[in-house]
């Protein structure tokens, strides 16, 4: 059976490969090993980091998509074989602030937080502001309700999180132009029946995203499944969170410079703290389907509705189409489908 490939728009590393400090081959290496495991297209994630990490980052990655599109641009179908491309595409990147407060900072080094301005961001992004499709806000940091409109109208989504923000703020960000919530539940408060928050505020909003850990760690197997029948598989957004430690033994690893410990697969930082996942899309579609979701369901919540939540430049969204074209016509795997 053909069934489209993983998207995952919120990934930190894999492979011993951290997305803010990777070398080029490292990205390379991270490609290849998320094609292996059925991902298609990713977003490397870098956690709050420093404008010269950031514009670093983003002009390897710059380089990568370039070179994907180059390569898919020539590649020749011999055969009836369609695209044997094996590497995953990186469809942009997700920067998970640095437009933070401390107080629900989770593994995000609050050193590099900073005001959400438009200096700021121009000072984090630079030349490169086109490689990036989506970033993480907490709308409580002072600026954010200002930027959050001037970034949206970029084309590029906002999601709400890293928060302390009450329902009402949240509501209003959308309303200003952020279009989901980032890890449901994580980094974040509790549901309260009186104090609702971020969780609820995306939950009761019919046109809001979530991204959903569903690797039963960082948010319990039966409030995944409440998020998925609550939301609906096409306002849920699967993510793995996942940081270098993925694909790897226990041990000792980073998360963009910050120490986290892996010890039966989770990782943490030292005081205990989860700090991303190990896991890659394909667990999460094994959990998924230990819950009771169909093929269909799972489609959409690991592949269409990532692909909702971002805003793809029109260059890269042509080579996807390019890709579904073929799929259509030969009916083979490529970078974008898998057999299962």
């Amino acid at each position: 059976m053909l069934v489209p490939s993983f998207i995952d728009i919120h990934m930190h590393g894999c492979g011993g490969h951290d997305a803010g400090s990777a070398e080029y081959d490292g990205i390379t290496e991270m490609c290849r090993l998320l094609a292996r495991h059925g991902t298609g297209g990713f977003l490397p994630t870098l956690p709050a980091v420093s404008p010269d990490v950031s514009l670093r980052a983003l002009s390897l990655f710059d380089r990568k998509m370039k070179e994907q599109a180059a390569l898919i641009d020539k590649m020749a179908y011999a055969n009836n074989t369609g695209f044997s491309i094996d590497e995953t595409l990186v469809l942009g990147v997700h920067l998970e602030g640095p437009f933070m407060l401390p107080a629900y900072k989770g593994a995000l080094d609050q050193s590099v937080f900073m005001d959400a301005t438009v200096e700021n961001w121009k000072r984090l992004t630079g030349e490169f502001e086109h490689v990036v499709r989506r970033i993480t806000i907490d709308p409580l940091c002072p600026g954010a309700m200002d930027l959050i409109p001037y970034i949206a109208n970029k084309g590029i989504s906002v999601s709400c999180g890293h928060t302390a923000a009450d329902s009402d703020t949240i509501s209003e960000a959308f309303r200003r132009g952020a279009t989901s919530v980032t890890h449901i539940f994580n980094a974040m408060p509790s549901i309260h029946h009186r104090a609702p928050g971020p969780a609820a505020a995306a939950m009761a909003d019919d046109n809001a995203f979530a991204e959903l850990i569903s690797d039963f760690l960082h948010v319990n197997k039966v409030v995944c499944k409440m998020v998925i029948k609550c939301k609906s598989p096409d306002k849920v957004a699967v993510i793995t969170d996942s940081c270098e430690a993925a694909g790897m033994p226990d041990g000792n690893y980073k998360l963009c410079g910050r120490d986290i410990k892996v010890i039966n697969g989770e990782a943490r930082l030292e005081d205990g703290r989860l700090a991303s996942s190990t896991v890659f899309m394909d667990k999460e579609r094994l959990n998924l389907l230990s819950l009771g979701f169909g093929e269909r369901d799972i489609s959409k919540l690991t592949h269409y509705t990532p692909l909702s939540c971002i805003s793809l430049s029109p260059e890269l969204e042509a080579v996807i189409n390019k890709i579904y074209a073929v799929i259509e016509a030969e009916g083979n795997a490529s970078g974008l489908y898998f057999k299962n």
